[in-house]
């Protein structure tokens, strides 16, 4: 895809969008690493990328396609360029699971890794991409770690500002309430 750019990507999802409409709704307990494996005659894991690149394709064209293209270089700049930091987060998922058997911790962590990368090289946007794009291969792959998987957002920050604000409002509080207390005396 790299030597096209973004069209080959646009390109992608034309087929993707096609095979969607020609599966249809499809019941998720029957889109198994199980099922991909018969349906395609490939080993187990075969079937499990398969069916993780088929959970990204969804969101990557679906909801997430405007922040994809517009963004597409960057994201691809990262796998051009940093792809060390990326096999960074894979091999500690990776060394992860050897030693402690797969959790959801483990992918969570990994996803946090991945989106954290991203992050650094194009800015929030592209973690949010990112950090979609992983959880949307996880969640096939792994649906029952939904409630443990992050939250991805396109405002990193939002949850400091919010708890700066409230911090501030309550040093406010505490000062008005010294204020107070020393007009008694």
């Amino acid at each position: 895809m790299e030597a096209q750019g973004v069209s080959s990507f646009k390109t992608l999802c034309t087929w993707s969008t096609t095979r969607q409409s020609c599966i249809g709704m499809y019941d998720p307990s029957c889109a198994t690493e199980a099922a991909f494996a018969q349906a395609l005659g490939v080993g187990q894991q075969d079937a499990d990328q398969y069916l993780a690149v088929y959970g990204t394709n969804n969101w990557e064209c679906g909801p997430g396609y405007a922040d994809v293209v517009a963004n597409y270089y960057c994201l691809e700049n990262v796998h051009l360029y940093h792809n060390d930091d990326r096999l960074a987060c894979l091999n500690a998922y990776n060394a992860s699971v050897q030693q402690n058997g797969f959790s959801c911790s483990a992918y969570s962590t990994f996803i946090t890794c991945w989106t954290n990368v991203y992050k650094k090289y194009c800015n929030a946007i592209g973690g949010y991409i990112e950090c979609n794009r992983a959880k949307a291969g996880a969640l096939e792959d792994a649906a029952f770690c939904a409630d443990q998987l992050p939250t991805c957002s396109k405002n990193f920050e939002a949850h400091k500002l919010f708890g700066m604000r409230h911090k501030l409002a309550a040093m406010r509080i505490v000062k008005k309430s010294k204020n107070d207390v020393s007009k008694i005396h």
